[in-house]
């Protein structure tokens, strides 16, 4: 029963019709101020209960999604070959070149210059023909030369100069990529005998110690 229907069916008299108007129109602001506020109500209500269903929906969502990413990234992971250390030195030793710093012991021979520029580049094949048109090889020119054998993986020509330099002031580079050189033919014999004579105070000792293990 609302407000008006209470002043009809109310006991009370009212004396005048002003006196009903007064009542009247009070009971039927209360009465309109109800009806909007349970319209306000019920429209706030299901505004919130559809806009906590559709958070719902976008959470599930971005878990989803979040889900099949992390299964993604864990299943790249746990298939990717276990690369061992001995892997990582080896792959960074044939792709970390040694570099020239462009001063020579050896005199301004036109052809040097040159070498050392194509070096330098990576132009190995170059390099190689620059440096054996150089008519007075001095050590360093050699331990170059050899260098660009190996990074043009011509392991073969790159172990034959190396092994003569075995009594140079480059024996211990040498020495160390003659292994390098005898790994990446295959020979792990030869590549044992010649890192087992590095001796722990010469030139990359303990990367030796890592590829012993793994030959």
């Amino acid at each position: 029963m609302n407000n008006i229907d209470k002043i009809f069916d109310s006991n009370e008299s009212i004396d005048d019709d002003i006196n009903f108007k007064k009542a009247y129109n009070k009971a039927l602001a209360i009465d309109f101020k109800k009806e909007l506020k349970n319209d306000f109500e019920k429209n706030y209500k299901s505004k919130l209960a559809v806009k906590k269903t559709t958070k719902l929906i976008n959470i599930k969502s971005i878990l989803a999604i979040a889900a099949s990413i992390l299964l993604i990234v864990s299943a790249f992971f746990i298939f990717q070959p276990n690369e061992t250390s001995y892997e990582k030195l080896m792959a960074m030793e044939l792709s970390n070149k040694v570099e020239h710093m462009g001063n020579t012991k050896g005199g301004t021979d036109i052809y040097r210059v040159e070498a050392i520029d194509h070096y330098n580049k990576s132009n190995y094949s170059s390099a190689i023909a620059a440096y054996d048109k150089i008519t007075d090889k001095t050590s360093e020119d050699n331990y170059f030369l050899a260098l660009s054998y190996f990074y043009n993986k011509d392991y073969q020509s790159s172990l034959q100069i190396f092994s003569v330099l075995l009594d140079s002031p480059f024996s211990q580079e040498a020495r160390w990529f003659m292994a390098l050189s005898y790994i990446q033919l295959g020979d792990k014999v030869k590549a044992l005998e010649t890192l087992n004579v590095i001796k722990e105070t010469e030139w990359n000792y303990e990367k030796v110690q890592i590829i012993k293990k793994e030959l």
